[in-house]
């Protein structure tokens, strides 16, 4: 007998029986025999017929006595429980020795949906000679990420724990992740992120001023700097302006580095520029959270309450005591502000495209924000975000559109059976957050390119669907309300007040991170109000 399954699975009929009654539903089809493709009709054999029987109603299957149960013979890969005779998901053949990697990683969620139409929603790809299976289908990833979630675990190289922190979230599983999520996540809830929209508000406003005084703005570096400024100064309270540019050109070496392939050469390498660039951020750093703890024994942050840093150091748990430790909070820091700053900049970059292709979209956000205004007046609260629907609509469909993360990468720790095929213990996966959220949502079947934000206001849209930009289960997103309420706050701010005109609205891209290469010039100019 081979490596037992994760749940049941049924047997060969014996001959002259009748076959069984379906398992377990494939998420989008069927493999058809007869022509090794999937079909994604609804009409679905049962997965011993579309595994096992050849276009003329052949078995497939070598056929070996069930000692067990006297019964005839049965086919070895369909014993109860066995999956060692399962077959290996499909390959998808690349070139020799790289394989499909560079166009896998230049954009995961596109090169995934011309695999997932010839493959089906599990295949596997070889880079670098490694075997990697990607996973698509909302129900797949609820079960790998959620519901069965110690299938797989954090990918951690050496290089990758050097550069991120052994104690960074982003690395962490089990015991080790609970204890430091549940020390950081109620610094994250809207209640305690609603104490500093002001300041937010305020520093949309000084960044709008600005590019309204300029001919034109480079608005991808721009929206750089809003966002590493939220994140530092307005969200974490460390006052990071005299060497912001140093500073965010080394998180952008930085985050080149851990998607690297982890050579140290120095300057030479991505992952040795990001090595020097992380001493110089960890400086900053450290003096942001010494800030932090004197705040913290002078009894606080000011009129406006504790910033984020202060509150990650002076936070206990209730019922056990315990706090984070300093390198547990510096960890946490770092991942904060890469993923502060670099994936909530993607966001705004791609709403300002969407905003310029669709202008009917932008005369409803200053609609909405008249009417937000007349209620709750110029400043920006909780009780005022909430009531800005269209906003949030126009956020997560910006989110869902333009894939910002398609898919950490995780190791298989034990083999598995996902849509009748056996994946070994020792694969890197790819669960697909980003193919599911644009491609996988069966509440809109063939409007995956279409930007429209009412999808999410009907009745249909308000339910979580797949809509899963942030992930599922215990690794979902920390920030993600900060994502969303910092992302209304810029759309409120513009629309109330400033006009936009983009150049080129249908810019070519770069990788890595996708991203107009002309660095998306934007002019802006000040709304006359009547």
């Amino acid at each position: 007998m081979g490596t037992k399954a994760t749940q049941l699975r049924q047997t060969t009929p014996p001959t002259g029986r009748s076959p069984p009654a379906p398992v377990r539903a494939v998420a989008h089809g069927w493999r058809d025999p007869s022509s090794n493709r999937f079909n994604q009709s609804n009409r679905c054999p049962t997965a011993w017929q579309a595994r096992h029987v050849g276009p003329r109603g052949a078995s497939l299957a070598p056929r070996v006595a069930d000692a067990r149960s006297g019964e005839p013979p049965v086919a070895e890969e369909a014993l109860e429980g066995d999956l060692d005779g399962l077959p290996l998901p499909p390959l998808s053949k690349g070139p020799p020795l790289v394989g499909d990697f560079f166009t896998f990683i230049a954009n995961q969620t596109q090169y995934s949906v011309e695999r997932v139409k010839e493959l089906g929603p599990v295949f596997r790809l070889k880079i670098f000679g490694f075997n990697c299976v990607v996973i698509t289908g909302d129900a797949n990833l609820r079960r790998v990420l959620q519901d069965e979630r110690d299938l797989l675990k954090a990918v951690t190289t050496k290089a990758q724990l050097f550069l991120q922190g052994s104690s960074s979230l982003s690395v962490l599983d089990g015991p080790p992740h609970t204890r430091v999520r549940r020390l950081t996540a109620p610094s994250f809830s809207m209640a305690a992120l609603g104490t500093h929209i002001s300041d937010i508000q305020a520093t949309a406003m000084d960044f709008f001023s600005e590019w309204a005084e300029q001919p034109s703005v480079k608005f991808t570096d721009e929206a750089r700097r809003l966002t590493f400024r939220v994140i530092s100064d307005d969200i974490l309270g460390m006052d990071l302006s005299a060497g912001e540019a140093q500073l965010i050109a080394d998180f952008t070496k930085y985050i080149r580095g851990i998607f690297s392939f982890g050579i140290n050469l120095g300057p030479f390498t991505k992952y040795g520029r990001a090595v020097r660039s992380k001493e110089r951020m960890l400086k900053s750093v450290d003096k942001g959270l010494e800030e932090a703890k004197r705040a913290a024994e002078a009894g606080g942050g000011g009129t406006r309450g504790p910033k984020l840093l202060e509150k990650l150091w002076k936070f206990r748990d209730e019922e056990t005591g315990e706090r984070l430790t300093e390198d547990e909070i510096r960890d946490q820091v770092l991942l904060l502000l890469v993923a502060g700053y670099a994936t909530t900049a993607n966001t705004l970059i791609f709403l300002m495209l969407e905003l310029g292709r669709n202008p009917q979209v932008l005369e409803r956000l200053r609609e909405e924000q008249a009417a937000v205004v007349a209620a709750h007046g110029p400043g920006m609260s909780l009780e005022a975000l909430e009531a800005m629907p269209y906003a949030e609509a126009c956020v997560k469909e910006g989110l869902r559109v333009n894939v910002v993360v398609h898919g950490p990468p995780r190791k298989v720790v034990t083999d598995f059976e996902i849509e009748g095929y056996r994946v070994p213990a020792g694969w890197t996966a790819f669960p697909l957050i980003g193919h599911v959220t644009k491609h996988g949502d069966s509440r809109w079947p063939g409007e995956h390119d279409v930007f429209n934000p009412d999808r999410h206001l009907t009745e249909e849209g308000r339910k979580p669907g797949s809509w899963v930009p942030f992930g599922l289960g215990p690794h979902v997103c920390l920030g993600r309300n900060l994502s969303i309420l910092e992302a209304k706050i810029f759309l409120a701010t513009l629309a109330r007040y400033f006009e936009a005109s983009i150049n080129d609205l249908y810019p070519e891209y770069r990788t890595q991170p996708r991203e107009p290469k002309d660095g998306l010039p934007i002019t802006f100019t000040r709304r006359s109000i009547e």
